[in-house]
């Protein structure tokens, strides 16, 4: 074999090498990315809805007992806006503040005062007339 022909041998030999060491890894990254998979119930959290849909889904709790069962623990006022924190008969604990819907009829906390949370509800009746009540949770003493 002439020196040309060496030369060109181990160019193409080289090129052959480069390009098949090229193909094994855009095939492993192919197969990385063909077995990954979104499994919604490994995850607590669903990454594809915005993190402002998260309050409605803590405050559901709020909504599947009526306020005459609901207990008014503590007043958290002082800095801002004061809070409520409301026992449910679960026996899990929610800090409300004023406009959070909260009961069956999903009222809304109209007040908080030193003692009391006054909640606002309009509900539709047996004769589906709407109606409007307030209730007023009081602190236990």
């Amino acid at each position: 074999m002439n020196p040309k022909g060496v030369w060109l041998f181990l160019l193409m030999s080289a090129f052959v090498g480069f390009s098949s060491a090229q193909e094994n890894q855009v095939d492993e990254e192919v197969q990385k990315a063909r077995s990954f998979y979104f499994n919604p119930l490994k995850v607590k959290r669903d990454p594809f809805l915005p993190p402002s849909s998260l309050k409605s889904s803590t405050s559901s709790d709020l909504v599947n007992y009526d306020t005459n069962e609901m207990s008014l623990v503590a007043i958290l006022s002082g800095m801002g806006a004061p809070k409520a924190m409301i026992l449910l008969p679960s026996g899990k604990t929610h800090i409300v503040q004023k406009g959070d819907q909260i009961g069956r009829n999903r009222g809304r906390v109209k007040q908080i005062t030193a003692n009391e949370v006054v909640v606002q509800e309009t509900f539709k009746d047996y004769k589906n007339t709407t109606r409007s009540s307030v209730t007023k949770i009081k602190l236990a003493e």
